[in-house]
């Protein structure tokens, strides 16, 4: 934008260059808005000259740069899927072109390979995601590349995501109640909240007491737990903490539990695991591989595909919501997605709430009130 004088009557500069904004003033000395214009151009000259005149790196070392970035950067989970793509789907293939030779060419072939490796189109762009992060990275942060290449990603189809009907839901809290536990929580309870709540099980495990709002009837999604001894827990994805409400019959089914976790004043998790898992002296969260294992048995006892997973209850709520006519808008705040756009996955169960309630906005009448059949009382 031309230059012009703030409120003040200093003049000013402001442009934007590579998706980056900048900005400053005239000196005291010469506060003209010809001086601020020459500012301007000077540092637009200076940023469209700078060129990276080091050696360029190759991508397998770039690699190692970027990786502990992103292990400073991102949580400990998002690290090891990068780092893993990195080593096992990036490097094999390009590690030895240097970083500026990784142009849209080179980006659509590395997708050929893995798609010519049986990698599933959602995997692919996952992979491509990786490999874009990282030339950013060096165009961005370090100006090492002018620009990041544009790569088309690959179609995916819409899925439908498997959800219980309500008596499937009741079999697995059936099934659940066998595997009980004498020291902690069962596994039923922790079965009815996923159902009731919809938390990622990383959520349900990260529960504290101190999140339960009993007079409110309301959980606090503060935190998420991987479930492994080496990584502590983190915020929630997308670092949205949301408070999500309880209903009744899981509120009932945690107060016991509550407690008498009062009474072991140690025990702070609402779903605790071993209070020795792994040589940790002390009370932790259900591990991941636990968690997995006591939902499979669970569910193959109760007659259901092995497709069901604690995910499986997320969808369950989610989709129960949509076909009771609850806005998606307000789905996606319960849920803590980043987007409604994430929440119309469950739309098409949607099909029919909102022509029935438009039709419900003619309430004038066509037939005589006296002309319409009667109905029973409902006394009979």
């Amino acid at each position: 934008m031309p230059a012009f004088e703030d409120p003040s009557g200093r003049w000013r500069y402001r442009f934007a260059f590579k998706g980056k904004r900048y900005s400053g003033s005239s000196p005291k000395g010469a506060n003209t808005k010809k001086a601020a214009q020459q500012l301007e151009r000077d540092r637009l000259d200076n940023l469209m000259s700078r060129r990276f005149t080091g050696v360029m790196p190759t991508v397998k070392d770039f690699l190692k740069r970027f990786l502990e970035y992103q292990r400073v950067h991102t949580k400990p989970l998002t690290y090891e899927l990068h780092e893993t793509i990195c080593r096992l789907h990036i490097e094999p293939h390009v590690g030895k072109l240097r970083l500026d030779e990784m142009r849209r060419a080179e980006l659509e072939e590395l997708k050929m390979t893995w798609i010519a490796g049986r990698a599933e189109p959602r995997t692919v762009n996952t992979r491509l995601g990786v490999a874009v992060r990282i030339l950013s990275y060096a165009a961005t942060e370090l100006e090492i590349l002018d620009s990041v290449p544009k790569v088309k990603l690959m179609k995916v189809p819409k899925d439908h995501p498997r959800f219980l009907s309500e008596p499937e839901a009741l079999a697995l809290l059936e099934s659940s109640k066998e595997h009980q536990r004498s020291d902690a929580l069962d596994w039923y309870t922790m079965v009815l909240i996923g159902l009731r709540t919809g938390l990622r099980i990383g959520e349900l495990r990260g529960l504290q007491w101190g999140d339960v709002d009993w007079d409110r009837a309301l959980i606090n999604v503060r935190r998420t737990d991987p479930g492994r001894p080496d990584m502590d827990p983190n915020s929630p994805k997308g670092n949205r903490p949301r408070l999500v409400p309880l209903t009744p019959d899981a509120r009932a089914a945690l107060a016991p539990w509550f407690a008498q976790a009062a009474r072991k004043k140690s025990q702070h998790w609402v779903f605790p695991g071993s209070p020795s898992w792994r040589g940790r002296a002390r009370y932790t969260t259900r591990s991941e591989s636990n968690c997995a294992t006591a939902m499979g048995r669970i569910a193959k006892a109760a007659g259901l595909d092995d497709e069901v997973t604690w995910h499986t209850l997320r969808h369950t709520y989610a989709s129960w919501l949509v076909m009771r006519g609850v806005a998606l808008s307000a789905i996606a705040e319960l849920l803590g997605h980043a987007s409604v756009r994430q929440t119309e996955r469950y739309a098409h169960l949607a099909q029919g709430f909102a022509q029935h309630a438009a039709v419900a906005t003619l309430d004038i009448p066509l037939v005589q009130p006296a002309l319409a059949p009667m109905l029973p009382s409902g006394d009979e």
